[in-house]
């Protein structure tokens, strides 16, 4: 037997594409200081019926979910070398995110990713 919210998660990720994917290192701004949340798997993740995308990150080791947030319209994506930061959102909670990606290239490639899904559709 499925428990029902393991059938509700399969429901939803049946009615998600991933538009991308990288291995990321995450920190949220914390009361002025930077708090490791840990490497996770980061998704960028799009509704097939609504069109909507999200990011979606979990823990590389645990599957633990570290970040669930909608992308929105005028989001802004700085990039540093192979850092980006951004503002994102913790249990509907506005919060400063940095995460950090193996090379410059895959920065930039989850940049494009993060800034072309969060227009106006989302």
């Amino acid at each position: 037997h499925l428990s029902l919210r393991r059938q509700r998660q399969m429901c939803i990720r049946d009615s998600e594409d991933t538009a991308h994917e990288v291995r990321a290192k995450i920190w949220r701004l914390d009361t002025g200081k930077w708090q490791d949340m840990g490497i996770s798997i980061m998704r960028v993740k799009t509704s097939r019926t609504t069109q909507k995308s999200r990011v979606l990150a979990r823990n590389a080791v645990n599957g633990n979910v570290v970040l669930n947030f909608s992308l929105y319209e005028g989001l802004k994506v700085t990039r540093e070398k192979n850092v980006l930061m951004f503002l994102g959102f913790i249990e509907a909670k506005p919060c400063n995110l940095r995460c950090k990606v193996k090379t410059e290239e895959a920065a930039e490639t989850l940049k494009k990713a993060l800034v072309s899904h969060a227009t106006s559709d989302n």
